[in-house]
């Protein structure tokens, strides 16, 4: 009978080892990568250089990028832009671009935080009513988060009505406010026509609230007529 040849494991080490060896990668140095903290540095850069709320107290939260991304180092200074139109918000889309023949553009977030003093009301206002400085308190807030807009002060002399009502503890806006009434319903105004040649004056009843420079219709006391004209301090209505 023909034996046959007996081969041990520890002969067999070194082939299969090999052939394990052949079907392994062949390891590599990791190829280098764009640093990500740049890419959120330029779009804050940007930001913080073209904000509408330069003289505040503004600060801005870092974007942060995936860490599994994976870019190409950029050989050129990195560019921060934002599309045509757009405007800085609470929070707003860069886009960051890597200008060279191979390069990349990534879109980040950056989120703004300016506090700045305004104007809340300290009770509620009625619509049309006028608004004076007892009736607003100052108080902090992150502008970024009032897209209307917001007043820091009142101005001189009561001016300013309620255009809608106003709750309590409201910042209140330019939309909210318009220029208080300086003629009432009911108020005996003056008429005045005036030309280059001379200047009358009459009594009217006006038949309507106006502010300052607003158009009111009045009746005429003595003829009885209707007419419409501008709205002056003091009761008066401006003929032209």
């Amino acid at each position: 009978m023909k034996l046959l040849p007996i081969f041990s494991l520890n002969n067999q080490m070194p082939i299969a080892l090999a052939l394990v060896m052949l079907l392994l990668p062949i390891n590599s140095v990791a190829a280098p990568s764009q640093r990500l903290e740049a890419i959120g540095e330029a779009a804050v850069d940007f930001v913080r250089s073209n904000h509408p709320w330069q003289g505040l107290n503004v600060s801005f939260e870092q974007p942060t990028l995936d860490e599994r991304l994976s870019l190409s180092p950029c050989e050129a200074p990195l560019q921060a832009s934002m599309p045509i139109g757009g405007r800085i918000a609470k929070r707003t889309s860069i886009a960051v671009k890597c200008p060279t023949a191979a390069g990349w553009t990534i879109h980040v977030s950056v989120i703004a935080n300016a506090e700045a003093s305004v104007l809340v009301a300290r009770r509620a206002i009625s619509r049309h009513e006028q608004i004076h400085a007892n009736d607003v308190m100052e108080a902090s807030r992150d502008i970024t988060s009032l897209p209307y807009g917001y007043l820091s002060e009142l101005p001189v002399g009561d001016a300013l009505q309620a255009k809608t009502g106003i709750a309590q503890g409201a910042v209140i806006t330019p939309g909210m406010t318009q220029a208080a009434d300086v003629i009432k319903r009911g108020d005996i105004v003056a008429i005045e026509l005036s030309d280059t040649r001379m200047a009358i004056s009459m009594r009217g009843v006006a038949l309507a609230d106006a502010a300052a420079g607003e158009l009111v219709a009045v009746k005429n006391s003595q003829s009885g007529r209707t007419v419409q004209g501008q709205a002056m301090a003091s009761g008066r209505v401006r003929i032209q």
